[in-house]
């Protein structure tokens, strides 16, 4: 989706993701902040993470705003 490893990601790779309206899906998680320190974004983070671990693995992109599932 990305189309590199994620430490050769670019600036230019991430501002791709808004240019082309990238839709979240099984592989993608856009998050316009971080999640926070409280425990309910920590539970967040956590349900995240695992949900790419127990399938074929995904991106996090944290200062990618999305709206309804869209990167804007």
């Amino acid at each position: 989706m990305l189309g590199s490893a994620i430490e050769k990601l670019t600036l230019p790779d991430i501002q791709a993701l808004v240019e082309n309206g990238v839709v979240e899906g099984r592989q993608l998680e856009l998050k316009r902040d971080h999640y926070g320190r409280n425990d309910d974004a920590r539970r967040e983070f956590a349900a995240d993470v695992s949900s790419f671990a127990n399938s074929s693995g995904g991106y996090i992109v944290i200062g990618v705003a999305e709206e309804r599932g869209i990167a804007t």
